[in-house]
């Protein structure tokens, strides 16, 4: 496309700063040049920059002007390639070149780029540099601060969490400590019972035995008490004492035998209690 084409047309919103603003002062007839050769010369001139570089417009005049924009804090860097590159400028024909406030060359002036406009343009670019870096700076602390904070909750919460474990650890402790005396205690009360019941056939089988007695000594009474004999009452009487002392000797074998059985519940019970226990 020529670039009479688009003259005074505006390709972007230029800045509103100066020194955000670079200006060519091309010495060429637009309708001699096209779109990209606008292009061409900002890659040549500023290399791997250019990509920063915004075009604005194409003015027309005795010759052209092209107005781009860029950002402030790379301006030492576009100067230093503008000024590696004089020889692109003046194969393009270029008047004047400006970046900011700093005229970095024109065709007639030898002493180019002016001490003056090139440190007020390294001054606000370092300006910048120096703003954005203590911001930089001030949202690292502030990151930083943030992390710490974030890493203090955690230790405490972790410290918090191993004091509830060791608290866990020590009552399982206990628990087991309890559940092993519980379960000896158990084994003893079973080992006792055991021995109770062994006593218990004993004492099962001495009754049977009275019981026979019993029915004998009675068998006995009665022969005695048919005979009438003097003898046979005073022996009946006898077997009288004999049968109450049977009577008396079943009476503490029912209690003994009570007692056995209120053992044994207690046993149930506590096998209960330590089988909940070990469920926990």
């Amino acid at each position: 496309m020529k670039l009479s084409q688009c003259l005074n047309e505006t390709v972007s919103y230029p800045s509103p700063l100066e020194c955000e603003r670079i200006t060519i002062f091309v010495d060429k007839d637009a309708n001699e040049s096209v779109f990209n050769d606008v292009q061409r010369i900002s890659s040549a001139l500023f290399e791997n920059s250019s990509r920063h570089i915004k075009l604005n417009v194409i003015r027309d005049g005795d010759s052209f002007t092209i107005t781009c924009s860029f950002p402030l804090i790379l301006s030492e860097q576009l100067i230093t390639a503008a000024l590696n590159n004089i020889d692109v400028l003046k194969e393009n024909k270029v008047k004047r070149l400006t970046i900011g406030y700093c005229t970095v060359y024109e065709v007639n002036d030898t002493s180019t780029p002016s001490k003056c406009g090139l440190m007020k343009q390294l001054m606000l670019s370092l300006s910048v540099q120096l703003i954005n870096s203590t911001e930089e700076v001030t949202t690292l602390n502030e990151e930083n601060i943030a992390v710490k904070t974030e890493a203090e909750s955690c230790k405490e919460l972790l410290d918090t969490k191993i004091k509830m474990l060791k608290a866990s650890l020590s009552e399982n402790e206990k628990l087991k400590i309890k559940a092993t005396e519980t379960n000896q205690l158990l084994q003893e009360k079973v080992s006792h019972l055991t021995e109770h019941e062994e006593e218990n056939e004993k004492l099962k089988e001495i009754k049977e035995l009275l019981e026979e007695q019993l029915v004998l000594f009675q068998s006995q009474e009665e022969e005695f008490i048919q005979e009438g004999s003097l003898l046979e009452t005073i022996e009946i009487q006898k077997h009288d004492e004999e049968i109450q002392q049977l009577k008396i000797q079943l009476a503490s074998y029912q209690k003994q035998k009570e007692s056995e059985e209120k053992s044994f519940a207690e046993i149930m019970k506590l096998q209960s209690a330590t089988d909940k226990d070990e469920s926990k």
